[in-house]
């Protein structure tokens, strides 16, 4: 599929062998699966895979059509590729198969979630054999946002560990207002009343314990406020900074501001 307008130059270039394959799973039933292991990979022209080190023979071999070899542009921290995979590592094989194509890449991944994948990799001059586990892309990306004390939070989303090159766990405070309007952007809560919230469930866990009961309902969380207006400690960090830790004092105003769970 191709887009473009005319007042430009240039057009877009989308492909469909991602959609095609939903489309035949709906067709034929089957549950829609998505792999991954937590790297990103671009594919390089072969001119770019010779100034890698790769030698002619080498490019020949895995990319016969001469479109050029898959390159790791990211790796995640703590994920299944994280101190297996190295930035600049060219793909050779999977499962004994030689990819030179991402979609082919894709839908090896697709087909092994929950199993372990066998990769080559060229690294330098070496060729190193990995295990990565692939896991289930839907299982990573949040679906539930809990509005509490006037903020909205969600777990870490798949892309937005991506756009910071952080790892897929904590809690988002995707909207800073009410008691947790805090400085700074996009912020990840590390831990709420000296306790640490590695996940929604957690984050929902230490909010509880703050004085002041929760009664849970399906889509909501009605607050039963004993006591209103109580100090806790946020220990935060800034997406945009992650390797700074910033802490703050809090007030929890449940009194006026009740806490919802959407799905």
């Amino acid at each position: 599929m191709s887009g473009g307008s005319f007042f430009a130059s240039t057009d877009v270039y989308l492909p469909l062998d991602r959609p095609l394959r939903a489309l035949r799973a709906l067709q034929s039933r089957q549950i829609i699966s998505r792999g991954t292991i937590q790297s990103h990979w671009e594919l390089e022209k072969p001119a770019d895979c010779l100034a890698r080190g790769l030698s002619d023979q080498v490019i020949q071999e895995y990319s016969p059509d001469g479109s050029g070899l898959l390159v790791a542009k990211m790796v995640l921290p703590e994920g299944p590729s994280h101190a297996k995979v190295m930035e600049g590592d060219v793909l050779l094989e999977v499962n004994g198969e030689n990819v030179s194509s991402l979609s082919r890449f894709e839908d090896l991944m697709d087909d092994a979630i929950g199993d372990g994948i066998k990769v080559r990799v060229k690294r330098h001059q070496d060729d190193h054999d990995l295990v990565l586990k692939v896991q289930d892309l839907f299982q990573l990306t949040p679906h539930r946002i809990l509005q509490f004390a006037g903020s909205t939070f969600h777990d870490v989303r798949y892309y937005t560990a991506f756009r910071y090159n952080v790892p897929i766990k904590g809690v988002v405070l995707a909207d800073a207002e009410g008691s947790f309007k805090l400085d700074g952007e996009y912020k990840l809560i590390c831990s709420l009343n000296n306790r640490p919230t590695p996940h929604l469930d957690a984050f929902i866990k230490v909010a509880q314990g703050i004085p002041g009961e929760y009664r849970s309902f399906a889509c909501e969380m009605a607050v039963l406020t004993r006591s209103d207006r109580m100090k806790t400690a946020v220990k935060y960090r800034n997406l945009g900074d992650p390797s700074n830790a910033f802490y703050a004092t809090i007030v929890v105003d449940r009194h006026w501001l009740r806490a919802h769970m959407l799905l």
